[in-house]
């Protein structure tokens, strides 16, 4: 916003002071059904967040190639913090699949003979 402000003020579009960003972050995340707004105030620009960022990166996409989505000491860590990455699915909800045509249900090891 300050950047698309200072352009329009130098361009002569508007007759303001010049503005400067505050570094404040928000993001929105849907999750479906739910969501979560979250803000970071103010935003530290920090060469650590940097070098652990690309950590983060490199470390993720190298288990991605491995073909490792979730290895041990992940598994390990959401079982010490009693997390699930599934949950199982409710009656109620496979019904109300079913009436709308959907089969929630997998095949098993004999189906796929």
């Amino acid at each position: 916003m300050a950047v698309a402000h200072n352009i329009a003020r130098e361009l002569g579009v508007i007759q303001a002071a010049p503005v400067t960003p505050t570094l404040e972050a928000i993001c929105m995340a849907d999750f479906g059904d739910t969501g979560i707004i979250f803000m970071a105030a103010p935003v530290l620009p920090n060469t650590r967040v940097s070098w652990s960022k690309v950590a983060f990166e490199k470390f993720f996409l190298t288990k991605m190639r491995l073909g490792m989505s979730v290895p041990w000491f992940e598994r390990w860590g959401l079982r010490v913090l009693s997390l699930s990455l599934v949950e199982p699915i409710s009656h109620s909800l496979i019904s109300e699949l079913q009436l709308v045509g959907v089969n929630p249900q997998l095949p098993t090891t004999k189906d796929k003979n």
